[in-house]
Parts: structure tokens; sequence; C-alpha cells
């Protein structure tokens, strides 16, 4: 039998583009706005910084900028994403934003599910 005939690419058949990756924010350069409510994605006790990590790198990559937040005297690290609201309730769409990823990030062991808004004071 011949050989199949070979297929042009049809330009439908592309995988959908993703989001563009949100820049990288270092936790030494966020300084959250005073009165203003940010978006805390998840907690994460103090010796999981490498699901900590990963989980920013996850968010960041889906078009989400975010940062690790912590202190000296905190035992955990907070996911927090970096873009500023003036109101609780404006925050809800980007809560939304965020479960969603967590659907596709629970086999990681976290799924986002605890996502809220709120004043962040100090880092």
């Amino acid at each position: 039998a011949p050989p199949p005939a070979p297929r042009i690419a049809d330009p439908s058949d592309a995988a959908p583009t993703a989001p563009p990756a949100a820049p990288v924010v270092k936790a030494t350069e966020f300084s959250p706005e005073v009165g203003k409510f940010y978006v805390i994605a998840q907690h994460f006790p103090k010796d999981k910084r490498a699901d900590a990590e990963r989980a920013l790198a996850f968010l960041v990559e889906k078009g989400v900028p975010a940062v690790l937040l912590t202190s000296k005297e905190s035992k955990e690290f907070r996911l927090a994403c970096t873009t500023p609201f003036d109101a609780a309730k404006a925050a809800e769409s980007l809560i939304a934003q965020v479960k969603r990823h967590g659907t596709a990030y629970v086999e990681n062991g976290y799924n986002f599910g605890g996502c809220y808004s709120n004043v962040l004071r100090k880092k």
C-alpha cells in the first residue's frame, strides 16, 4: 500500500496558548499598600518551603502575580497575590481565579481552597 499523504498542519490544531507568566516579584521588593486588600492563596508551615516555592511558581506561571511572605517570628509562609484591591469584595474575582487554578494543582497536596483576602499590614 502507498504511504499516506503528508498532512498539512491546520492553525486551528494548535494548542491553546497559556496566559503570559506574571513577573517574578521578590519578597524584599514587595511593599503592600496601606489599607489595601490582598489575596492570600495558601499558608505553608516553615518546614514546607519547597512546597511553597513550587506553588508560587505555579501561580506565576498561570499569570497570577504572587510572592511568598514570612517573618523571623512567623512559623509559616504565606503565598500572597501582589495585586492590591480597595475592598474585599473587589478581590472576589481573583479569589475565584486562584481557586480554579487550585483544582489543577491539587495533586501537589494543596488546592488553594482556603484562599481569602485580607489587609496586609506588613510583610
